[in-house]
């Protein structure tokens, strides 16, 4: 691999609230979490002497760009928020007892699937990609002892399919190998 590739990475912390409706257990019950999240990007140095960091599609990645966006995700989408899966009866409508009204939960985001700590990750892993337009890796701590490590190849509207040999290695420096024509 050439060594004008590498990974560059952004940290952020949300506290999240979910219960996990399809799994018995102590997780059915709505509980929360302190989440440390680390997205790893896969990108590509320039070669001139500034040596900037550049997306699949040779886009300057500009950190306080980067660092803002994903953590404007991360607030809007999981920050002090309640995550149920759509089936669970708790993501429908709440009746007032006194009239016929419905009302969400505040803060209610309804998933497909159940919130576990795995479809967190990924789902971060999966937007981070196409926002960045590069390879990611996402770590995930759900506490200080357990974690999610999730990777996600980017695929250019250009290339439109996963090439397999990039999945070869799954390795966060190694996600996005150069193609012939880039060497």
């Amino acid at each position: 691999m050439s060594d004008n590739f590498g990974t560059v990475c952004f940290e952020h912390d949300i506290q999240v609230a979910h219960r996990l409706f399809k799994q018995p257990g102590k997780c059915q019950q709505i509980h929360g979490h302190s989440m440390h999240v680390i997205l790893y990007l896969t990108v590509r140095f320039n070669e001139d002497p500034d040596g900037y960091a550049t997306d699949q599609e040779g886009n300057q990645l500009e950190f306080g760009d980067v660092k803002k966006r994903f953590r404007e995700h991360l607030d809007s989408l999981y920050d002090h928020r309640l995550l149920l899966n759509n089936e669970d009866p708790w993501a429908g409508p709440v009746w007032h007892a006194n009239n016929d009204t419905s009302t969400k939960l505040p803060g209610l985001i309804a998933c497909e699937g159940d919130p576990s700590t795995e479809n967190i990750c990924k789902w971060i892993a999966d937007v981070c990609a196409n926002m960045f337009k590069c390879d990611v890796m996402v770590d995930l701590e759900e506490t200080k002892t357990n974690s999610v490590q999730r990777s996600t190849t980017y695929i250019s509207p250009r290339e439109g399919k996963i090439n397999l040999e990039r999945l070869a290695d799954n390795s966060p420096l190694s996600m996005w190998s150069p193609r012939p024509e880039e060497l």
